[in-house]
C-alpha cells in the first residue's frame, strides 16, 4: 500500500501542479481533509464532482473519483489503449437517470453532446481529472490523467450509453461513459486556477494535447496517455522495458507477444522436454534476472486457496493459527506498485491441483479483459490482478486433469508447445565422450519412440531425459532406472511397440562394441 510520505501533503494541495501517477493527501489522526476539494475546489462527496452551474449540467471542470470497489459499477482504466470506462452517479432505483444529487449524469450528457459538436462547443467541455483511491486508511488519491469524452477507437462502441442494472433495491438506470486519457503527464496550477476562476479551457497553461483535441476533435495515437513515459511509470507498459534484442532464443520473443495479449501462458509438452527450465529462462528474461520479481510454485492435489491467495496457517513461532497472505497475493501486491515492470509467477504442473479452487475469485480476474478490476477476498481485503502480473505455467497434456484444465483456461491463457528438440539432444550427447555412432543411434531411437507416440501420446519423451548422460555407463543407467520403466508402462498393452523399442535400444550398445554392458 502506498505511504503518505510519498504524497503531496495537505498544506500544499491548493498550490500544487498535477502529475500523472503522483499521490496527493495524507493520513492525519483525528483529521480528514479531502484532497480533491483542496486541489480543484470541488465538493467532498461523490464520484463525479463538478465545479460550475451544476444544476444546469454546466461545469468548468470535473473531478472523477473511483474507489474501484463497486462490483456493479466497475470503473476501469485500460492502460494499453488509454481508455477510461467510468459509470455515472445514479445508484437509486427511485430516481430518474438525470435526477442525481450531484448532477453527475447531467454533466455527462451535456459534456458528451458538446464533445461531438464544433470547436466552440468543445471549448466549453469541462476538463475531466481522473483520480483513484489508493488507501482505505485515509484520504490519499493518485492522479491518473486528464480525460476527454470519447474513446480512442471512436463512438461505434458507444461513448455514452444508458444501461440498466438490477440491484439489491431494484432496477437502476445509469450511464456508462468512455473517456480518453490524454498524453499530458503534467497539468499546471496556472491552468487549474484559470478553470476554477471560470476562464476559457484554452487559457494560458492549457496542455497542448487538450488544445489539439478542442481544435480538431480527433485524437491522434501520439496524444493518448498509453504512450506516456512519466517518471512514475504509471502509463508505461511492462513490455516496453524489455530489450527483445537480448533474446538468445526466438521463443522468448514469442512469449513476450503472447503475454501481452493474454497475460498468462501454459507451456505444454512431454516429460523431459524442458518446460520448467524454459519457464525459468523466460522469467529471467522478462524480469532482467531480478529474482525479487519472480515467484515459483508447484501445484499438487493438496495445494489450496489458503496457500495461494490467503488464509489461516499454522504458526511455528506463536503456536496456533494466524492469517497469512499467499504467494500469489504477495507478488501481485508488489506488482501493483511498479506497473512498468514485469512480475512473473511460474506454476509448475498447473493441472495437478483443482485450479479453479486454488485461484478462487481471482480465477475470473486473471482474464486479460478484467485485469485491474477490484474485487473482495474472503478476508474483506480489496484486491486486483494488475496487467504486469504475468503467469507462466507448465503442463504435460497427457497427465491426469489436463483435459479439464484446457477447458477452463482456453480463453484466459495461451498455450505453447515445448516439444522434443533433436538438435539440443545431439549437442548434449556430443559434449561427452560418447562415440558419434552412439549419439546417432540414441537420437534415432528417441525419434522412433516419438513416432510411436502418435498412436500412444503418453509415450512421447523429451531431450531432457538425457541431460545427465556423459558416457556409456550413465546411458545404461538411464535405461535401467528410467527409460525401461517408461517404455513398459506406456506400451503395456502394445507388446509389438514395446519389443521394438527395447530391441532398438539393445542395438545401440551392440553397435558400440559394448554388447555386454547393454544386455
Amino acid at each position: 500500500m502506498p505511504e503518505d510520505k510519498d504524497a503531496v501533503p495537505v498544506e500544499d494541495l491548493a498550490t500544487t501542479d498535477l502529475h500523472v501517477g503522483q499521490l496527493y493527501g495524507s493520513i492525519t489522526p483525528g483529521r480528514s481533509v479531502d484532497p480533491l476539494s483542496r486541489m480543484l475546489r470541488v465538493g467532498v462527496q461523490g464520484g463525479i464532482r463538478g465545479r460550475g452551474q451544476l444544476s444546469r449540467g454546466i461545469a468548468r471542470l470535473v473531478a472523477l473519483y473511483s474507489t474501484r470497489n463497486e462490483p456493479d459499477w466497475p470503473d476501469f482504466l485500460d492502460e494499453r489503449t488509454g481508455t477510461l470506462t467510468y459509470f455515472g452517479d445514479n445508484r437509486d432505483p427511485a430516481r430518474d437517470l438525470l435526477d442525481t444529487n450531484l448532477y453527475g449524469n447531467l454533466i455527462f450528457k451535456n459534456s458528451f453532446a458538446a464533445a461531438a459538436g464544433n470547436v466552440s462547443d468543445r471549448a466549453g467541455v469541462p476538463p475531466f481529472f481522473y483520480f483513484e483511491r489508493v488507501s482505505d486508511k485515509g484520504p490519499i488519491v493518485r492522479f491518473r490523467g486528464l480525460a476527454v469524452p470519447g474513446a480512442p477507437n471512436g463512438p461505434e462502441l458507444g461513448d455514452l450509453v444508458e444501461i440498466v442494472i438490477e440491484g439489491k433495491r431494484g432496477i437502476v438506470r445509469n450511464y456508462r461513459a468512455r473517456f480518453t486519457i490524454l498524453d499530458t503527464p503534467h497539468v499546471s496550477r496556472q491552468w487549474i486556477d484559470a478553470l476554477i476562476a471560470g476562464k476559457s479551457t484554452l487559457s494560458d497553461g492549457c496542455p497542448a494535447a487538450w488544445r489539439k483535441w478542442v481544435e480538431n476533435s480527433e485524437i491522434a495515437s501520439e496524444e493518448i496517455a498509453s504512450k506516456s513515459r512519466d517518471k512514475w511509470g504509471s502509463a508505461m507498459q511492462w513490455h516496453e522495458s524489455i530489450d527483445l534484442d537480448k533474446a538468445e532464443d526466438s521463443r522468448l520473443v514469442t512469449i513476450v507477444s503472447l503475454l501481452r495479449r493474454y497475460g498468462g501462458l501454459i507451456l505444454t509438452g512431454p516429460t523431459g522436454s524442458g518446460k520448467s527450465w524454459f519457464a525459468s529462462q523466460a522469467a529471467d528474461f522478462l524480469t532482467d534476472n531480478d529474482r525479487s520479481r519472480q515467484a515459483y510454485v508447484q501445484f499438487h492435489p493438496s495445494y489450496q486457496f489458503e496457500d495461494f491467495m490467503e488464509g489461516y496457517r499454522p504458526s511455528l513461532e506463536k503456536g496456533g493459527f494466524g492469517y497469512r497472505p499467499g504467494l500469489f497475493k504477495q507478488i501481485a501486491t508488489e506488482a501493483r506498485k511498479y506497473p512498468s515492470q514485469a512480475y512473473v509467477m511460474v506454476i509448475d504442473e498447473i493441472n495437478r491441483a483443482d485450479t479453479a479452487r486454488v485461484f478462487g475469485e481471482a480465477f475470473t480476474y486473471i482474464d486479460r479483459a478484467k485485469r485491474g478490476l477490484t474485487f473482495l477476498l474472503p478476508s474483506g481485503d480489496e484486491f486486483s490482478v494488475p496487467s504486469n502480473m504475468l503467469l507462466i505455467a507448465t503442463m504435460n497434456p497427457v497427465d491426469l486433469g489436463a483435459e479439464m484444465l484446457d477447458i477452463a483456461f482456453d480463453r484466459r491463457f495461451a498455450q505453447m508447445k515445448i516439444g522434443y528438440d533433436r538438435e539440443a539432444l545431439e549437442r548434449k550427447l556430443s559434449s561427452g565422450i560418447l562415440a558419434d555412432s552412439v549419439v546417432r543411434d540414441v537420437v534415432r531411437w528417441v525419434s522412433r519412440v516419438n513416432e510411436m507416440a502418435r498412436d500412444v501420446p503418453e509415450a512421447e519423451i523429451g531431450h531432457g531425459f538425457f541431460f545427465h548422460v556423459e558416457d556409456l555407463e550413465s546411458l545404461q543407467e538411464l535405461w535401467d532406472y528410467q527409460l525401461e520403466h517408461h517404455i513398459r508402462r506406456v506400451f503395456k498393452f502394445d507388446p509389438e511397440h514395446r519389443e521394438e523399442a527395447e530391441s532398438r535400444w539393445r542395438r545401440i550398445f551392440r553397435s558400440s562394441g559394448s554388447e555386454e554392458s547393454g544386455s
